[in-house]
């Protein structure tokens, strides 16, 4: 029988895994997971051990140790008691096209034994041991493997280029706005678009404010503010969608106990892609810093 003392309060709960994020992705390990997400960024990911995990998408399941993942590929996860990482690229890392244009059914399995020279530097991140620049530099050299796996995508129309230059500067601004800004109708733009970044611009946007979302959670500013700032219709809209990316409610993430940041800082709002130039500006005076690791 278990005895806990008269006014005693109950242990948290136990950390799931440990997430390191950066300006252009993050890098997270777990100790096993079963999930449905769709996420905006791109994913690589990577089974810790010899049993390896499952992965469906468009129905098709394949068991896997390595896998790639296409941004918004609606995919099932099935890794229970396997450890794994998973490595992400957001929409302004250099490999996320290539990421992008995968083929049906959205994931292309990789030889594991590409990225077992890594495997001892995921097992110190996965213990809560590694450098803030050790991490940096893990991240780096998973993706530079896997560039060496995909597809290279075609070379990107200067004005998509354009489109994306003006979006990481201010994510709010429409399709109207940006056709004007390199001389296309927003049809044509809106099809150019799809073609050369193998997703619709729509999509892009909001990838964009996931991302800026990410960056201001552990800020201090409650859903509300956030879904505000990141360009959501309301803090219910930004639930759905953060929900939807990653399997479970920001407040799971962020309020639930089963996360901690350190170090508490790393990258400033002021200054920073992913929050939109008319937030900046409203808040330059209390910008601080903002990109944390976080222990999920």
């Amino acid at each position: 029988m278990e005895h806990r003392l008269t006014g005693s309060r109950p242990s948290a709960p136990a950390p799931v895994g440990r997430t390191r994020l950066f300006k252009d992705g993050f890098l997270y390990t777990s100790s096993g997971t079963e999930s449905k997400s769709s996420r905006h960024s791109a994913s690589l990911l990577l089974s810790l051990t010899d049993a390896g995990f499952e992965i469906e998408a468009a129905g098709q399941v394949q068991r896997a140790r390595a896998v790639a993942v296409r941004p918004f590929a609606a995919k099932r996860l099935r890794a229970c008691g396997v450890p794994f990482a998973c490595v992400d690229a957001s929409t302004n890392h250099p490999l996320y096209r290539a990421f992008a244009f995968l083929p049906e059914p959205g994931f292309l399995v990789l030889p594991p034994e590409a990225f077992s020279a890594t495997a001892s530097s995921l097992d110190v991140f996965n213990q809560g041991m590694m450098s803030a620049r050790a991490c940096r530099l893990l991240f780096q050299r998973l993706f530079d493997i896997a560039q060496e796996l995909l597809p290279r995508p075609p070379l990107l129309d200067a004005r998509i280029q354009r489109v994306i230059d003006l979006l990481e500067d201010d994510h709010s601004l429409g399709v109207a706005e940006l056709a004007t800004a390199v001389h296309l109708s927003r049809d044509r733009l809106s099809h150019l678009f799809t073609q050369e970044m193998g997703l619709p611009l729509r999509k892009y946007s909001q990838s964009l404010k996931i991302r800026a979302a990410a960056r201001l959670l552990g800020s201090g500013l409650n859903f509300t503010q956030i879904a505000a700032a990141a360009g959501f219709t309301d803090s219910a809209h930004f639930s759905k969608i953060w929900s939807q990316a990653y399997g479970a409610s920001p407040t799971f993430f962020y309020t639930s106990g089963r996360v901690s940041f350190y170090p508490p800082s790393a990258v400033r709002i002021e200054g920073s892609s992913g929050v939109s130039s008319r937030f900046r500006s409203r808040n330059a005076a209390n910008s601080h810093d903002l990109m944390p690791t976080t222990k999920v």
